[in-house]
């Protein structure tokens, strides 16, 4: 497998008593999404499902492994001491996935002029930040994204 020759690389790298951190989506992902939710909420779980996978899909999500899973290849390639934290609560997935639409436009800026944001990136990220930072800032005890931290 790909994935444990390269955290198997990783760990040989890194110094002794060296910290590898990464992040990464969470085996949740798909079902924190807001459409999942209600596509399973209504019956349609094949929907929900369907839903999920194509978001994962568009946006190349290749390891939605849980925290065990992590674990266990990243001490089968030599690291210790892992810690896994969440982050991106439900409600955080919802309005990003409520809000995906709105990235259309981007999308077609991109193809057009070769620039995501018509607008000056620092006047979106003062606007997100103003507006959204209170959602981002919840610390779940679950979540669709996890920061994994393991030492050597």
């Amino acid at each position: 497998m790909i994935l444990a020759d390269q955290l198997r690389e990783i760990h040989r790298v890194l110094r002794p008593g060296g910290r590898y951190v990464l992040t990464t989506h969470s085996h949740l992902y798909g079902q924190y999404l807001f459409w999942s939710a209600v596509f399973s909420a209504c019956g349609l779980p094949r929907l929900a499902r369907w839903y999920a996978d194509t978001v994962n899909r568009v946006f190349k999500h290749c390891t939605l492994l849980t925290p065990d899973e992590w674990t266990v290849m990243l001490q089968a390639a030599g690291f210790r001491e892992v810690k896994v934290s969440f982050y991106l609560s439900r409600r955080a997935m919802w309005l990003f996935d409520l809000l995906l639409p709105m990235s259309l436009p981007s999308r077609l800026n991109k193809a057009l002029w070769g620039r995501w944001a018509v607008l000056p990136r620092r006047f979106l990220a003062a606007v997100e930040t103003h507006l959204l930072k209170n959602v981002y800032r919840e610390d779940p005890a679950l979540g669709a994204g996890m920061c994994i931290e393991a030492r050597k």
